[in-house]
């Protein structure tokens, strides 16, 4: 149970460095500015990520390297759509605080 805790703190670490680094670069409302689907191409590949994870028999480092993707592309999402409700600052700071609950 320790080593899925931990790994639960550091995928969503990994998220909330996604989306500090996305946030604090302006780099994602770059994207979002010039691609107008950009978002939507995102969701749809945080959900086939996590429909083969749950769906295909996957060797161990491939069941990692597919939850750190999903981490990944999870704060990417966080920064594109949640900015018309919180600031992004504040989102990252919210997986900031959520891995560091799982990793206590």
């Amino acid at each position: 149970m320790l080593r899925i805790y931990n790994y639960m703190a550091s995928g969503l670490a990994l998220t909330g460095i996604v989306a500090y680094l996305g946030a604090s670069t302006g780099f994602y409302a770059q994207l979002a500015q010039t691609t107008a689907d950009l978002g939507r191409h995102l969701r749809a590949a945080r959900l086939r990520l996590l429909l083969g994870m749950l769906l295909q028999a996957m060797s161990y480092s491939t069941a990692q390297i597919t939850f750190w993707a999903f981490s990944a592309v999870n704060g990417a999402v966080a920064v594109l759509c949640l900015p018309a409700l919180h600031r992004p600052a504040s989102i990252a700071r919210t997986f900031f605080i959520t891995a560091g609950t799982f990793a206590g």
